[in-house]
C-alpha cells in the first residue's frame, strides 16, 4: 500500500514537473497578474481554466480560443495582449515517449484578435526541429508573423517547421505536409518560387542569347572567310591575266 501510494506520489511529481516546464512563458501566472482587470476574480477564472487546454489531450484550438476570450473579457491593454499572446505560443503538454510531434492548430480563423495572430508556440526539446520552432515562437511573441488567412499551423510551416499534426477545432488532424505552403507569409513563399522561375527563364535568355551571339559571330567570320577567298581568286585571276 506504502509502496502504491509512493509510486503514485512520483508520478504526480514528475507530471506537475513536466507541467511546469512546458508553461516556461509564464502564460498561466501573467493571465493571474490582471486581477485589477475585468470583473473580480474573472482574471482567476481564466487562468484556472487554461491550465487544462495545455494538458495532451486538449485541442490546441482551444488554447487560442481561450487567448481571444481573455482579451473580450479584461480588455487589450498592453498586459492583457502579453498574456494572451503568452497562451497561443505555450507548449501544449508532451509525452515524447507516447508520441514524437505535437498538435498544431490549423484553422485559419483562430484566434480572431489581429494582435494574437502571427504567434507561433514553443515546442518540447525533444521534437526533432524544435530549435528553429522555438526561436520563432520568442520572436512571434514580440513581433508576430504576417498571418492574414493563415492558421497557426501554416505560420509555422511558412517559417521552416512543419514537423508536427494539424488539428482542425472539431479534432480533425490533417498530416502538416499537407499544407499549401505557397499560400504562406503572405505569399512569400509563393514570391519566392516565383524568382527562381523567373530566374531560371532569365538565365536561359542568356543563354540563348549567348549561343545566338556565337553563332553570329561564326558566321560572320564564315562570310570574312569566304570574302577572303574570293579576294585572293580574283587577285590570282588578275595575275594570269597580267
Amino acid at each position: 500500500m506504502h509502496t502504491t501510494s509512493f509510486i503514485v506520489l512520483i508520478l504526480t511529481t514528475l507530471a506537475e514537473a513536466r507541467f511546469g516546464q512546458e508553461n516556461g512563458n509564464g502564460a498561466i501566472e501573467k493571465i493571474t497578474a490582471l486581477g485589477d482587470l475585468g470583473k473580480p476574480g474573472q482574471a482567476a477564472t481564466l487562468a484556472g481554466g487554461s491550465i487544462g487546454l495545455l494538458l495532451a489531450a486538449a485541442n490546441p484550438c482551444k488554447k487560442l480560443e481561450r487567448a481571444d476570450e481573455i482579451v473580450d473579457a479584461l480588455g487589450d491593454s498592453e498586459r492583457v495582449i502579453e498574456a494572451a499572446r503568452g497562451l497561443a505560443a505555450a507548449e501544449i503538454n508532451f509525452n515524447p515517449f507516447a508520441t514524437s510531434v505535437p498538435n498544431i492548430c490549423a484553422e485559419p480563423s483562430l484566434p480572431k484578435t489581429e494582435a494574437l495572430r502571427g504567434v507561433v508556440p514553443l515546442i518540447d526539446p525533444a521534437v526533432v526541429g524544435n530549435e528553429i520552432e522555438n526561436r520563432n515562437s520568442a520572436e512571434s511573441v514580440k513581433t508576430p508573423f504576417d498571418a492574414k488567412g493563415l492558421s497557426q499551423a501554416d505560420v509555422m510551416v511558412a517559417h521552416g517547421f512543419s514537423n508536427f499534426t494539424a488539428v482542425k477545432l472539431d479534432g480533425t488532424k490533417v498530416d502538416s505536409k499537407s499544407l499549401d505552403v505557397a499560400k504562406t507569409n503572405g505569399g512569400a513563399t509563393s514570391s519566392s518560387v516565383d524568382k527562381k522561375i523567373d530566374d531560371k527563364k532569365e538565365n536561359e535568355k542568356d543563354n540563348n542569347d549567348s549561343k545566338a551571339s556565337s553563332a553570329a559571330s561564326s558566321k560572320d567570320d564564315e562570310k570574312n572567310e569566304n570574302d577572303s577567298k574570293d579576294s585572293s581568286v580574283a587577285s590570282s585571276k588578275d595575275d594570269e591575266k597580267d
